[in-house]
């Protein structure tokens, strides 16, 4: 699969699709919000529907065939869960872009730390 924004964004909204409540996959809990060719906007629900996310991500094609720089964020909804939340927001992101086969094609490189992605360390991402 070559990379560009567009197989990219597909690629991720599929996988969104497939980790929705209404598809049958219960711990997931991923449902899109809104979709365009620069931008995917979904939400995150914890399994006991207690603590929720945003999720937003942002597509730019880059000057290498097929690259795609994407820029993506996961926000708790409340504050006080987003302070020490064990990796949360970062699994939220880590565990689409996993199981939707990006992060096994050639040329991914995954940017983030602790200051960028507060827990990053802590994180247990598992599906």
């Amino acid at each position: 699969m070559a990379a560009n924004c567009s197989n990219v964004n597909i690629a991720l909204i599929k996988q969104i699709q497939t980790f929705s409540p209404g598809i049958g996959c219960e711990l997931c809990q991923y449902t899109l919000v809104s979709v365009t060719p620069q931008h995917i906007a979904a939400s995150h629900m914890s399994p006991d529907g207690l603590h929720s996310e945003k999720i937003s991500m942002s597509f730019l094609p880059t000057s290498m065939p097929n690259g795609c720089r994407v820029s993506a964020y996961s926000q708790s909804d409340q504050i006080s869960s987003s302070i020490l939340d064990n990796g949360v927001n970062y699994c939220n992101l880590h565990n689409l872009v996993t199981a939707s086969g990006l992060a096994a094609q050639p040329g991914f490189l995954e940017m983030t730390n602790e200051w960028a992605c507060l827990s990053f360390g802590l994180a247990t991402c598992s599906l």
